[in-house]
């Protein structure tokens, strides 16, 4: 089954120290939360044919996509500003909720990495793009996870 992130359907917010929760929308009709496909799994194969595997963090680079007349632009463009002249990235964690499907995805040490930039001049409005960064897997999530494991086992 796949989940199409929509405002109606989902609801996806930013939350740091800095900015507090933001709720984020508008989202245009490309890719709401385009995330790349990793591999998190290693497998080694010893001397004597044994295989090990161990999960691998990865550093995952995504975007957003917004029309021109969204207002999460506004709170992004401002966090945008901030890093700019600080130097210093604002991180915090990305969470997407699909409350129909009580599903949750958190990605940890989310960073917004694109540079202010004012709207494309053209006849047509276009969508924004914003680039973020993120770690995968979300080790901080992944306690509650095994507990529910071990106690099936």
């Amino acid at each position: 089954m796949t989940l199409l992130a929509t405002s109606k359907n989902a609801v996806i917010q930013f939350t740091s120290a800095i900015t507090g929760t933001l709720t984020l929308g508008g989202f245009s009709n490309e890719n709401i939360l385009a995330i790349p496909d990793v591999e998190i799994v290693k497998t080694t194969m010893g001397n004597d044919g044994a295989l090990n595997r161990s999960v691998v963090a990865k550093h995952i680079q995504g975007s957003f996509s917004f029309f021109p007349d969204s207002p999460s632009l506004l709170k992004i463009y401002t966090i945008q500003q901030a890093v700019y002249l600080s130097g210093l990235p604002i991180n915090g964690v990305l969470t997407v909720l699909f409350p129909t499907s009580a599903k949750v995805f958190t990605y940890v040490d989310f960073s917004i990495e694109s540079a202010p930039k004012g709207v494309e001049a053209s006849e047509e409005q276009k969508p924004i793009t914003i680039k973020w960064s993120s770690l995968l897997p979300n080790y901080a999530g992944l306690g509650a996870i095994v507990n529910e494991i071990i106690q099936l086992i």
